[in-house]
């Protein structure tokens, strides 16, 4: 059980604000805490990324990055019971081959899954996501043994989101906003106007702007 926040924006713009989101989010939203680490991936339009990764809560951290980016995917961690804690175990996770890079987050689990690295769910979600390809690798784990599948993904220049989930839906949900060369989607609802994605609806989007809404899954 996670809380995660996405932007893709038409030109760099601080992250400091959306990750005191998430924050807030981590310390006082759906079944808070969410306190066991956290993670986010920034890119820029120079292309320079950052990307961080810790064992340690949000809740506890003071977020003073200065870093300015179009693309941002933010996660804050509660982890299953019986999974790993650590820095590797933070999202969000990425995957680079063949000079493809594929950067994910997620929210939820699978009931059964193999892992031969990271000891988490979420690895073969990763591998099949950056195999297959976000629109085919989704419809593979449609078909899997689910409790959600809540994703947000940068993939081929696009950020992606899916809500999906076979139970808790009050609480594994996705809202999204758009305004002016920017979306943002976030676990909860954290700015004034944002409307929730239905169960099993995926976007497309790039430079702010939804290129492409779909349902991966009748709700």
């Amino acid at each position: 059980m996670c809380r995660m926040l996405a932007f893709s924006s038409i030109s760099d713009i601080a992250i400091r604000g959306y990750l005191n989101k998430l924050k807030k989010m981590a310390k006082d939203g759906k079944k808070a805490p969410h306190k066991d680490g956290f993670g986010y991936f920034a890119l820029n339009s120079c292309g320079i990324f950052s990307l961080v990764k810790s064992k340690n809560s949000i809740i506890d951290k003071n977020i003073t990055t200065d870093f300015k980016a179009k693309i941002l995917i933010a996660h804050a961690r509660k982890a299953s019971p019986e999974t790993k804690k650590g820095d590797d175990q933070a999202h969000p996770f990425s995957f680079y081959k063949n000079g493809n890079l594929t950067v994910l987050a997620h929210n939820g689990s699978l009931k059964e899954y193999s892992s031969d690295v990271l000891g988490v769910d979420t690895e073969q979600v990763l591998r099949i996501i950056a195999e297959e390809g976000f629109e085919e690798g989704t419809k593979t784990l449609s078909k899997m043994n689910y409790r959600a599948l809540n994703l947000l993904v940068f993939q081929n220049d696009f950020l992606y989101a899916l809500r999906l989930t076979s139970a808790g839906f009050d609480y594994y949900t996705l809202f999204v906003a758009e305004k002016d060369g920017l979306v943002v989607v976030s676990s909860e609802s954290v700015f004034k106007g944002m409307q929730p994605l239905e169960n099993g609806q995926a976007l497309k989007i790039k430079d702010g702007e939804v290129m492409k809404k779909w349902q991966i899954k009748d709700g």
